[in-house]
């Protein structure tokens, strides 16, 4: 553990050394393939480089591998080879924001060191907020702030009680549905309709207890972060939970949503707006109605009382009363049923029983007898007797980063980026050599990109 932690310190504050009074980089490998992108940039060979310089072509080879250091009186020399500044010869692109990110985990580490009392925990939350700032440095060269709003700023007066926090969680869900223009139907993609609103969402290792993190920077932007050990269900929660926050809580660097403190006001609020996101009131009636059950009189009760104005009429007239089915239990949510409405919402059994009793069409019993068959199996056993359509995960990457990898696309298709800079985003989101000359064949064809990804 110790060990671990000094390990942390040492990532977190990278070092660097010194060779004759010149700075460079400690991660010579990089500096190496800044050098190797500076000749290609050029149009040289190591070899033509190696004659102009006065070495060896494995001299230069070596330096582009890292292996060698590059000596002060050797600087001015080669910048001039690669018609460069010395100072631009020792600026490695991506430097600076690396140690920008390392700042933030650093941060992180001393507020919540859970996230990094496990490497794997630690080194997938680095790789998040590593994509989510190669996602930031791709919108902003493709100019997508001027185009794509962000997630908007949702500010009420108050917030003093639970009631008050369910509340404004529901009005709010309400309003992002009307104005991302969703409607009522259910959304079958969460994380891409969030990054719509430029919001990413992805999922680590995190450790036990933790549900999410939602992190908020100028580098990574809005970053949601869901522990993956969570069924698919429960992560879609858990994307719209860490969205309620990119909307109430703004003023936060970042928030944890643990299994252990779910009745704190923010994450109460944030509950109630992605139990209602995810299940709208009026797509769950119009579903319940398909089933031919009652929903007028679940939710109302089981006498109505309508009332008409009478133009012209000076008599008091009673209300026409209509009377509800008057057949006990007929219109009971079945584990049939249940299956059904969770399924096409894409949401667990268990939200979708507490929905329901929250829009009174059952009874806290009936809401304990379906939660007694969840957990004897028979939901789920009718799910899958039933050949219930579920919501799957891309296998081999997630939304996240084939995003990440669209947008790198886009950018170098404009030219925005070199197709260096292509390689180096299209690794994040683990694309192969071949997908990535594939990628760029298919955007510029006339350029000899392959050549350049395997130079």
């Amino acid at each position: 553990m110790l060990a671990f932690r000094a390990t942390i310190r040492a990532i977190t504050r990278p070092g660097r050394f010194l060779e004759k009074g010149l700075r460079i980089s400690s991660n010579s490998h990089r500096f190496g393939g800044h050098l190797r992108e500076l000749r290609q940039a050029n149009g040289m060979s190591q070899a033509e480089v190696a004659e102009a310089f006065g070495v060896s072509r494995s001299t230069i080879a070596q330096l582009e591998l890292g292996n060698r250091r590059l000596h002060a009186e050797e600087l001015g020399r080669l910048a001039k080879i690669y018609r460069c500044s010395p100072t631009s010869l020792l600026n490695i692109p991506g430097q600076d924001e690396e140690r920008e990110h390392e700042e933030v985990l650093s941060e992180l580490s001393q507020a919540v060191p859970e996230f990094f009392e496990d490497a794997q925990t630690f080194e997938g939350l680095r790789q998040a907020i590593i994509l989510s700032r190669e996602v930031t440095f791709l919108e902003k060269t493709l100019g997508l702030e001027g185009y794509a709003a962000g997630p908007p700023i949702h500010s009420f007066e108050s917030l003093s009680t639970p009631w008050e926090a369910a509340h404004q969680g529901y009005v709010a869900a309400q309003e992002e549905r009307w104005r991302m223009n969703l409607g009522d139907a259910p959304i079958r993609d969460v994380d891409e309709t969030l990054a719509m609103m430029r919001v990413r969402a992805t999922r680590a290792s995190l450790p036990a207890g933790m549900l999410s993190l939602y992190l908020q920077t100028p580098e990574t932007g809005h970053l949601v972060v869901v522990n993956q050990s969570l069924s698919m269900e429960e992560r879609r929660f858990q994307y719209v939970h860490g969205y309620a926050h990119a909307l109430f809580d703004h003023g936060h660097r970042w928030l944890v949503s643990r299994a252990d403190a779910r009745d704190s006001l923010p994450e109460l609020r944030a509950t109630a707006f992605a139990g209602r996101f995810l299940l709208p009131e009026t797509g769950v009636r119009r579903y319940l109605q398909s089933l031919g059950k009652d929903t007028l009189g679940r939710a109302s009760g089981a006498v109505q009382k309508l009332f008409s104005e009478r133009v012209g009429l000076t008599t008091n007239e009673a209300p026409v009363r209509v009377e509800g089915r008057g057949r006990k239990g007929t219109t009971s949510i079945s584990a049939c049923d249940l299956a059904q409405i969770a399924c096409y919402f894409g949401v667990s059994p268990a939200l979708t029983a507490h929905n329901l009793r929250n829009l009174r069409y059952m009874t806290d019993d009936e809401l304990a007898d379906l939660k007694r068959q969840e957990a004897e199996g028979t939901v789920a056993r009718t799910k899958e007797l039933l050949d219930l359509r579920s919501f799957t995960q891309a296998p081999k990457r997630d939304s996240f980063r084939s995003r990440l990898l669209a947008l790198a696309v886009e950018a170098v298709r404009r030219e925005s980026i070199t197709s260096s800079q292509f390689k180096h985003s299209a690794g994040l989101a683990n694309a192969t050599l071949e997908e990535q000359a594939a990628l760029l064949g298919a955007v510029a064809p006339q350029q000899p990109l392959k050549g350049a990804l395997n130079d």
